[in-house]
């Protein structure tokens, strides 16, 4: 579906091109989708689904994501940087077998850590929360992620 930019509700920079790229595959979609394998088509739309999915729970957030080898050092760096043991850091590979997230501020990260389908959660440096510092509201809205161990064969 084409239509005018505005002000509005167009996102800007990087999104901007992100969703304008799902509206053309979108688009392109509508115009060839039935000369298009209907496999290859089904896909598509499921990519453009889960963009535009994403862009609704943008909010205020800056998602930050440890990714490396496995038993390279993820998960003991997350729990550096969070200044508490939340990521299970195991003896043998593959070690981290579910990602885990760590929230600053109270912007409520529920339906975007639902969307990652990352369930291991972990508030820090809310008020009322153990470990508050006060330095933690310069990091509010802030997500780190510690990837899980994927295995793509």
């Amino acid at each position: 579906m084409m239509g005018r930019v505005g002000k509005s509700s167009t996102p800007s920079g990087a999104g901007r091109s992100l969703v304008w790229r799902a509206d053309q595959l979108d688009e392109a979609l509508v115009v060839g989708g039935d000369e298009l394998a209907s496999d290859d088509v089904a896909k598509a739309r499921e990519i453009v689904t889960r963009v535009r999915e994403r862009w609704a729970l943008k909010g205020g957030r800056t998602v930050v994501a440890l990714a490396g080898a496995t038993g390279s050092g993820k998960s003991s760096l997350f729990n550096a940087l969070v200044n508490d043991e939340v990521a299970t850091i195991g003896a043998r590979r593959p070690t981290t077998a579910t990602a885990t997230a760590a929230m600053w501020g109270e912007e409520d990260a529920n339906p975007l850590l639902d969307w990652m389908e990352i369930g291991n959660r972990h508030h820090v440096g809310a008020p009322g929360h153990p470990g508050y510092d006060e330095h933690d509201e310069q990091l509010a809205a802030l997500f780190l992620i510690a990837l899980r161990y994927f295995d793509a064969r």
